[in-house]
């Protein structure tokens, strides 16, 4: 088949039509808390056609050089998650909700079983479940998000690199299990996986979590006064997990919805998960954040601006509408000349 450019300007209206849809997706983004807006990076591929080879010269004459021609078509080199820290707003008094600032992710995870792999995200509307009956028959509660994904702690992640199942849940010792000296493990490395209602929420026969602030998470709630002050629960000690991610703009979409990420290849090494009572430690010794801000607050969600997100949207959309129009002119001007072409051929 002989060379043809509309092959190459086929493969970049593709691209900025993925271009587009990556644009929209960024705008509906806006809406959704924890969401990361994510960027397009174009570039440009180039293709060669020989249309004659050439021929050696002769002792009577000289050879012709080989005659090509080149064509470049706009690509989609990758899209780049981007991650920067958005303010926190209110979750309207829903005290199991968390805003984390800075660096790091929530760990989740569809399933509890061990061996099930472990997702992240940015997006702390979180909401207490129960899922049955404790050992004394009390209600037993499980942090999940809106799309019924189980919020884990750091002992409920295997954090061993050489395991297969590294970042994936792990299989816990039972309640009152003891190591080999006989001494009793901690409570937030034995049990069940994501039992923070156990752990870390305020529990027992009279309370339940829903109605108070997560333990070890300063949460802002409203007084007598009508104002809205920021108090905490049960001291700095929470074995929530937060995960420490490299390389973040790689995490990949998962099909959980634009908030939930995967690891990818580039992003699972090198990977951490900390406690967050460890990283209140860290703020306390400035090592973290030499503001000394909460890592994560309750009451509170991450949420980029939707007017702004929209409106970043509508300026890149105008000049993916810039390029999509000149392509057209220029696709329109190529086939009139391949017809006329054609016409003076016949």
């Amino acid at each position: 088949m002989g060379f043809d450019l509309r092959y190459n300007f086929i493969n970049t209206f593709r691209s900025v039509d993925a271009w587009r849809n990556n644009i929209l997706l960024n705008a509906q983004g806006g809406l959704l808390p924890g969401f990361k807006q994510r960027r397009t990076v174009l570039g440009m591929q180039q293709s060669s056609f020989q249309m004659d080879p050439g021929s050696a010269g002769t002792a009577n004459s000289g050879g012709r050089a080989p005659m090509g021609l080149t064509a470049g078509e706009l690509t989609i080199q990758r899209t780049a998650l981007q991650h920067r820290q958005d303010p926190l707003k209110s979750a309207e008094g829903n005290l199991a909700s968390l805003g984390i600032q800075g660096n790091g992710f929530f760990a989740v995870a569809e399933s509890l079983n061990p061996g099930a792999r472990v997702l992240m995200t940015r997006d702390g509307s979180f909401n207490w479940k129960v899922t049955g009956l404790d050992e004394n028959s009390n209600p037993r509660y499980q942090l999940v998000n809106g799309q019924g994904l189980y919020v884990l702690r750091a002992g409920d992640i295997e954090t061993n690199s050489s395991s297969p199942n590294f970042m994936k849940v792990r299989r816990l010792p039972p309640i009152g299990a003891v190591d080999g000296n006989g001494n009793p493990l901690a409570p937030e490395e034995t049990g069940p996986p994501g039992m923070l209602g156990s752990r870390d929420g305020i529990l027992d026969s009279a309370n339940d979590p829903r109605s108070n602030p997560l333990k070890g998470v300063p949460s802002y709630v409203t007084g007598n006064d009508g104002k809205e002050a920021l108090t905490s629960s049960g001291g700095n000690v929470s074995q929530l997990a937060i995960l420490r991610v490299p390389n973040q703009a790689d995490l990949n979409i998962s099909s959980f919805g634009p908030t939930i990420y995967n690891f990818s290849l580039n992003t699972l090494g090198g990977s951490t998960v900390r406690t967050l009572s460890q990283l209140y430690d860290e703020v306390s010794n400035a090592t973290m954040n030499p503001n000394g801000e909460f890592p994560v607050v309750g009451n509170r969600v991450e949420q980029v601006d939707a007017q702004v997100a929209l409106q970043l949207s509508i300026i890149e959309n105008q000049t993916a509408d810039f390029v999509f129009k000149n392509l057209s002119t220029m696709l329109q001007e190529y086939n009139n000349s391949q017809d006329q072409l054609i016409n003076l051929i016949k």
